[in-house]
C-alpha cells in the first residue's frame, strides 16, 4: 500500500477538506481511492485524535475491501462532552454514527462499533442476493 498525504480531494464534495489521507491501494488491476476527512467543529482537532482516529478506521477500511470509500470524521465539544460523527460513503451506500462521551477517543470508539455493525449488516445483505 503506498500512502500519500496531500491537500488535493479527488472528490469535489460538500465537505472541506482540512486534512485528507490518501491511499491509493493497487489490488486486482484497479485502483481504489479511500479518502479520510477529520474535522473539529468549534474547536481545533489535536493530531493525536489524527493520529488516533486514522489507526482505527483501517479496521473499517479493511472491512470495505476493494471499494472506493470516503470517510467523514466531525468532532465537537459542548460543556465538556464530545459528540463524534462519522460517515462513510462507499458504492452507492452511505453509513452514519453518532455517538456523545465524555472524552472523544470513547466516542469514537463506540461510533465505530456502530459502522461496523452496519457493514456486517451490509455485507451479509449482498451475499443473500
Amino acid at each position: 500500500m503506498v500512502c500519500c498525504q496531500t491537500h488535493f480531494n479527488r472528490k469535489e464534495g460538500p465537505f472541506p477538506v482540512k486534512y485528507p489521507q490518501i491511499y491509493f491501494q493497487l489490488s486486482g488491476g484497479h485502483i481504489s481511492v479511500n479518502t479520510i476527512v477529520i474535522q473539529g467543529r468549534n474547536f481545533e482537532v489535536p493530531e493525536i485524535f489524527h493520529q488516533y482516529t486514522e489507526k482505527r478506521l483501517k479496521k473499517l477500511e479493511r472491512l470495505l475491501d476493494d471499494e472506493e470509500i470516503e470517510i467523514q470524521v466531525t468532532v465537537s465539544s459542548n460543556r465538556g462532552r464530545y459528540t463524534v460523527e462519522v460517515t462513510v460513503r462507499a458504492d452507492g451506500y452511505i453509513l452514519r454514527g453518532e455517538e456523545t462521551g465524555d472524552a472523544a477517543h470513547s466516542a469514537m470508539d463506540m461510533v465505530l462499533e456502530k459502522l461496523e455493525r452496519q457493514v456486517e449488516k451490509y455485507k451479509t445483505r449482498l451475499i443473500k442476493k
